[in-house]
């Protein structure tokens, strides 16, 4: 029986993998290349700028030498005129413009192929950034039509659990009835997920902001004025970005931020609000801070997508 061989991977096979593997690094590469011409362009300038004054000299020199002719007695006898004195100095000139021109040709040539390479790898990526932003912008719809879809067959709550991983968990409480006798009743709490819940928005308002007080009560109306203003201004300019609120919380921005927000939707103006989920009961350690029991609180933003197609 004979033995199936795979076949191997010809030259042109791997030459093919080769131009795929440079097309997808083509950035990068053409942005090295580009680097390293300006640099190499930059040299080949001082090169040629050390032989300059040669040509220069030569120039003058020559220029003055047709000074001297137009002036001799010679020139004269042979009828020499100031009109080709001058043509004759343009003539000279032209020359040694050329020669400068023909010197620094090869380091302006390069120049301006690595310019053009800078140039390319910015066109490249923003394409690509353009491609991104619309698969992006792709999967969060149809992510937001599936849930529309979930909401309207099953209601809020269940999406509202599958998102945040809640979970319903029952434990057992004594309690004394109106008769005065002590006995066990089982009651239900829903929990959210160990972190599971957050989303990839979510920030830690703590030391670490010039605005946090450690006052969990202060913090709390802090947040809540700002989760108010920021409402105001969805409504007011359409739109707001994830890294204005970052800002105005002292949290550092992050790159998504300049991408991401809310736009305001005049025909449905409730829909989709600007949430902190300060009060998110599901969450103990929100309740711990709503209560006053801890100072530092991890905000998720609600409703926060990639906007940019929608402003």
């Amino acid at each position: 029986m004979k033995k199936f061989q795979l076949p191997k991977i010809t030259l042109k096979g791997k030459a093919k993998r080769i131009v795929v593997k440079a097309k997808i690094k083509s950035p990068t590469i053409m942005i090295v290349a580009g680097v390293a011409g300006v640099v190499g362009g930059t040299v080949m300038a001082c090169r040629a700028t050390m032989k300059l004054k040669p040509i220069l000299d030569e120039g003058k020199e020559a220029t003055n030498d047709i000074h001297e002719y137009a002036s001799s007695d010679e020139a004269k006898e042979k009828g020499y005129t100031e009109k080709e004195e001058t043509k004759a100095v343009v003539v000279e000139n032209l020359k040694t413009a050329g020669k400068v021109v023909k010197l620094y040709a090869p380091a302006v040539a390069v120049e301006a192929v690595s310019i053009g390479c800078i140039v390319g790898s910015h066109k490249i990526l923003t394409k690509r950034n353009v491609g991104l932003a619309g698969a992006y912008a792709a999967v969060q719809k149809e992510f937001k039509d599936y849930r529309d879809r979930v909401v309207e067959r099953f209601g809020e709550d269940l999406d509202r659990e599958l998102k945040h991983n809640i979970t319903r968990t029952e434990y057992k409480e004594k309690e004394t009835d109106e008769n005065g006798k002590n006995k066990t009743v089982k009651k239900s709490v829903d929990v959210a997920g160990d972190g599971t819940g957050y989303s990839g928005y979510a920030k830690f308002f703590d030391e670490a902001s010039r605005e946090f007080t450690g006052d969990p009560e202060h913090d709390k109306w802090f947040l809540m004025r700002a989760e108010e203003l920021f409402n105001n201004k969805l409504r007011t300019d359409g739109f707001v970005f994830i890294n204005d609120i970052y800002d105005y919380l002292d949290i550092p921005r992050t790159q998504q931020g300049q991408t991401d927000g809310w736009v305001y939707d005049a025909e449905h103006p409730d829909a989709y609000p600007i949430s902190f989920d300060i009060m998110n009961i599901n969450k103990e350690a929100n309740r711990r801070f709503v209560n006053g029991y801890e100072p530092v609180i991890l905000l998720d933003f609600k409703n926060c997508r990639y906007i940019l197609d929608q402003i």
